[in-house]
């Protein structure tokens, strides 16, 4: 097996995505914050999305179980995106825009803010990385730090991983080939 470039063997050194392990990474992080009692699982997240219309009925654990009540933006972008309508984009390419990395968290939130709630749903849902949008911007209030840094210097360090990041989007040397390409 090669690297991108198809000349370079796969060594230990090789840099994947992580992609939806980033969550897993996240969870850790804000259980360390609840551990250090910076943080706990009840808390509701309009302290940090005062802006967020039903953000008083959303905890942190409703965050980290997938369950918020929150149109996924992956599954549903014609929901979650709903209100791009009204600036003549078409909602599913904006979803699209979204899982390419070309919608920042800042514009992520404002959708998110126009999102229609609907609390009856409250409960497991499909794997949306939204929720875990939300866990990072709650890490970096509570601890005063970037996301990245914190990950780093909390995670990465601790655990021996030096060469390991999961902030950069297309941070690859090697993508894993199904069996017979």
């Amino acid at each position: 097996v090669t690297e991108i470039d198809e000349k370079t063997i796969v060594s230990p050194y090789t840099t994947y995505e992580i992609g939806e392990l980033t969550m897993s990474m996240t969870a850790a992080a804000i259980l360390q914050l609840v551990q250090e009692e910076k943080l706990k699982m009840t808390d509701t997240i309009d302290t940090y999305f005062p802006d967020l219309p039903y953000g008083d009925k959303i905890t942190i654990e409703h965050l980290i179980y997938m369950m918020p009540g929150i149109p996924d933006v992956l599954y549903e972008p014609d929901k979650f995106f709903e209100s791009a309508v009204e600036a003549g984009k078409d909602p599913v390419q904006v979803g699209e825009d979204f899982k390419n990395g070309a919608i920042s968290d800042q514009e992520l939130l404002e959708y998110l803010y126009k999102t229609e709630y609907k609390e009856e749903t409250i409960g497991p849902t499909y794997l949306t990385p939204v929720n875990y949008v939300l866990l990072a911007h709650i890490l970096e209030q509570v601890t005063g730090q970037s996301y990245e840094d914190y990950m780093k210097e909390n995670i990465f360090d601790v655990c021996g991983m030096n060469n390991s990041t999961c902030t950069e989007i297309g941070n690859i040397t090697s993508v894993l080939k199904p069996a017979g390409e």
